[in-house]
């Protein structure tokens, strides 16, 4: 069966709630997201954060059951110097209760050998979630 979905940065921000809406209405199936807004500077849309507003993730995941939504993909477990992955650890548990099914990365870290070391880590840490 093949899904369609949207990713987040698609929609410029849009609020989760709303953008579980337009998924579902769009005839998708997934969404991909992150666990906070960032600002495109194209759209004036509020700014959130599921990590922050449990009432926020609880309206979330009420929508994401109502319409059939699941998210895909959580994005933004960026490897960067001075960050350790194992910061993430709050964040891949948030994407669990999110209902998340897998995540991605992306390294803005030169230091290539940190850079494997890291994806290493994260990979034992999202193993271990079942993600």
């Amino acid at each position: 069966m093949v899904r369609l979905g949207i990713e987040n940065i698609s929609v410029f921000g849009l609020p989760p709630v709303a953008f579980v809406e337009l998924a579902a209405d769009l005839g998708c199936q997934c969404i991909s997201t992150g666990l906070t807004s960032f600002d495109f500077g194209v759209c004036n849309y509020p700014p959130f954060s599921l990590r922050d507003d449990p009432v926020l993730r609880h309206e979330m995941m009420a929508a994401m059951k109502d319409r059939g939504i699941a998210i895909s993909l959580g994005e933004g477990l960026t490897i960067r110097p001075g960050v350790s992955v194992t910061d993430y650890t709050a964040d891949l548990d948030l994407f669990c209760e999110l209902g998340a099914e897998t995540i991605n990365t992306v390294s803005m870290d030169p230091d290539l050998e940190r850079t494997f070391d890291e994806v290493a880590i994260l990979a034992e840490m999202v193993g271990q979630r079942g993600l």
